[in-house]
């Protein structure tokens, strides 16, 4: 509990003795050591009562308003350089109720942009690329309808609350109470062990202790049947509605990962073309090196051809054929095999060029647009980091103390 921390720093200022102090332990003892006698205690405490009065306003502060306390630690949390990424767990409630509200203010904007990111050709696209595209706009149209699906639940948890509350304190009270006596139960019965084990075990004593333990058995039957019958039906009725908003907000989470990390992957896949041309040189190059190099300087300038690949994203599908032409090198030294690998890689690579060429020009502009008016609304949690403004109104927000005693 942060705030618990900060008032116990403030409390241990004031109370600690040390002469590096001030102004307690400075005025106490080292002026005392240092003054005149002339220079009564009272004048040196008349000097430090403003200093004093400064420590006490601190320590008022702290305990009276924790929410200063709190929000500039979780601001420089949140605005540091090893500041954490939007989809840290920490945040997720804080950083939802800032977002939906940007929901409701570019609604408009978002469904504008769907409309005209959808219009724009893909046929060239391959089948595979095109269906995820599709459906990462599909499941981006529905990001609405799960908000209010969210915001339905926790109006019914919330109102639900209002009568549970009382009786979750009431039974918990109850049950605190019903633990305490028997914890008291199990030290009575250890003393009757005590006792039994004893060499001469005192049988009065032992008598004594099991009227004890009959008293408070009866009283933790008293308080026992004074839980209100409706406990258990209310107890599974809040944790229903409860997991019910935790359902609505996982799956609104999982909508907007899925369909941004679409845009995300087009994009980069588009930004890198440049990069497959001019590795297509290279790729052609090994087919004289299959033929004539040794084996082994063979397979070390695939490898490097396969490492190149490896940074470029959805490349895999050229890197695997170069990697059964390395194979059929390394395992049957099988150069015929490993052309013919090699083929089917720069076949694969020349269409993986054609289209990202096709796309850049014509898809990339419109993408690159639609991707500036959600990127901070659906797709806020797939970014490096938040900006500061938005790092500022999650800190104030982290700083109110969330309840969650009626979890447990």
């Amino acid at each position: 509990n942060v705030t618990a921390v900060w008032l116990g720093v403030m409390v241990g200022l004031n109370i600690q003795t040390s002469f590096l102090t001030p102004p307690f332990g400075f005025a106490l003892f080292y002026l005392r050591g240092v003054a005149p006698a002339i220079v009564k205690t009272l004048h040196i405490y008349k000097g430090a009562i403003a200093f004093i009065g400064l420590q006490l306003v601190g320590l008022f502060i702290a305990g009276a308003f924790p929410t200063l306390i709190n929000y500039l630690p979780n601001r420089t949390y949140l605005t540091s350089d090893t500041a954490p990424p939007p989809n840290n767990p920490r945040i997720q409630l804080c950083l939802e109720d800032m977002v939906f509200g940007g929901y409701a203010r570019q609604k408009n904007d978002i469904e504008q942009a769907l409309k005209l990111v959808k219009k724009l050709d893909t046929a060239y696209f391959p089948d595979k690329y095109r269906q995820n595209l599709n459906e990462g706009f599909n499941d981006m149209s529905k990001v609405f309808a799960t908000i209010s699906q969210i915001e339905k639940a926790e109006k019914d948890l919330q109102s639900y609350v209002v009568e549970y509350e009382p009786l979750h304190r009431e039974v918990r009270s109850i049950q605190r109470d019903v633990r305490k006596i028997g914890k008291k139960i199990e030290l009575l019965e250890d003393g009757i062990k005590q006792i039994e084990f004893s060499e001469e075990p005192d049988e009065s004593a032992m008598k004594d202790l099991e009227n004890q333990i009959a008293e408070l058995k009866s009283d933790q039957q008293l308080l026992t049947v004074k839980i209100p019958e409706q406990w258990k039906s209310a107890r599974e009725q809040y944790l229903a509605l409860a997991k019910k908003e935790k359902i609505a907000r996982n799956k609104y989470r999982r909508l907007v990962d899925d369909s941004y990390q679409v845009v995300v992957d087009t994009r980069l896949m588009i930004a890198a073309a440049d990069e497959l041309k001019q590795l297509q040189p290279e790729l052609e190059a090994l087919f004289m090196v299959i033929r004539d190099a040794e084996f082994k300087d063979a397979m070390a300038q695939i490898k490097v051809v396969e490492s190149s690949l490896s940074s470029i994203k959805n490349a895999h599908p050229v890197k695997s054929k170069l990697s059964k032409a390395r194979r059929a090198l390394k395992k049957t030294q099988d150069r015929d095999k490993a052309s013919g690998q090699l083929v089917k890689a720069i076949q694969i690579l020349e269409v993986e060029i054609e289209w990202r060429t096709s796309a850049k020009k014509k898809f990339s502009h419109g993408l690159e647009q639609f991707d500036n008016v959600v990127k901070n609304t659906v797709g806020l949690r797939m970014q490096d980091r938040l900006k500061i403004e938005q790092a500022e109104e999650i800190a104030g927000c982290l700083a109110h103390h969330k309840d969650i005693s009626l979890a447990f």
